[in-house]
């Protein structure tokens, strides 16, 4: 895990990305986990460890899109987004 300090954010890093084992350990964990793809907060649905893909729906949007596990962001506790 490494704290990006310009961001304050929490990456979890295997060659400077997510990897699928943490992206799991997130969509099986009982508390609310800041993920983010693209500078947006998404929720993981599903992974495919195989593929190193998850489908993940964005919070605002709820659309749901098809990403590389390697292009997701922990960000740690989520905020609270309707403020």
């Amino acid at each position: 895990m490494i704290l990006v300090p310009e961001t304050n954010t929490i990456m979890w890093k295997e060659g400077g990305r997510m990897n699928a084992d943490r992206a799991e350990e997130i969509l099986k964990s009982p508390d609310s986990i800041g993920v983010q793809y693209r500078n947006n907060y998404v929720w993981i649905e599903d992974i495919d460890k195989g593929r190193n893909t998850a489908h993940v729906t964005y919070l605002e949007k709820h659309n749901t899109i098809h990403v590389d596990i390697d292009r997701l962001v922990e960000t740690g506790p989520m905020p609270d987004l309707t403020e």
